[in-house]
């Protein structure tokens, strides 16, 4: 009798691992999904250096790449295109008692570009509203058409805030405002996501 319980024992076991296996499935998170989107909106750049001023808004373009690693974090990379703004350029002037001030140097058209890496947290309201909040990082670019000035770049933390709305099948639209630190960008338009 004993070997017969132990023996129906050791079938058991593998017997609800086996029963057991398709609710393991539906328990784990769903498989990740990738996510492009396109962007266009508007740019407003607030720049103060010692040797040059940018105060300007101007059309914007981006791209986006996304990697959805739960149902609610998405990892994602993208690289936005500014525009081009009006660069007033500052230089140094000594006088004739000797004393320097500084006095405008010219005007030059800037552009200026972002890499952007960030983590995003998002939720699903009503079946068709999509919340998001962003944070991560950014890798600016001022391209400043002058010899002392031709690259000026640095990192920076972005913060993105958006609401997307379902169209049907994959596709999805994005309403988003986002600001870059140290460069004092601030970005807001639409993004048209397609969901893969």
């Amino acid at each position: 009798m004993k070997n017969a319980s132990k023996q129906s024992a050791w079938l058991t076991i593998p017997t609800l691992v086996l029963l057991a296996h398709p609710l393991q499935a539906q328990v784990w998170p769903p498989q990740p999904e990738w996510h492009l989107g396109v962007e266009v909106g508007s740019t407003q750049l607030d720049v103060s250096e010692e040797d040059f001023r940018i105060y300007q808004s101007d059309t914007s373009f981006g791209v986006r790449a996304g990697w959805s690693v739960t149902s609610n974090v998405d990892l994602v990379a993208g690289y936005l295109d500014m525009g081009r703004f009006d660069t007033v350029l500052f230089e140094d002037e000594v006088d004739e008692d000797g004393d320097t001030r500084r006095v405008v140097g010219g005007f030059r058209t800037t552009s200026a570009t972002a890499w952007t890496a960030h983590a995003e947290l998002n939720y699903e309201l009503f079946g068709f509203l999509h919340p998001s909040v962003g944070l991560g990082v950014a890798r600016w670019r001022l391209d400043i058409p002058d010899g002392q000035h031709s690259d000026t770049q640095d990192t920076a933390p972005i913060l993105r805030l958006a609401v997307g709305f379902e169209l049907g099948g994959n596709t999805r639209l994005d309403i988003s405002a986002q600001r870059i630190g140290r460069l004092d960008a601030r970005s807001g338009g639409l993004t048209l996501r397609f969901d893969f």
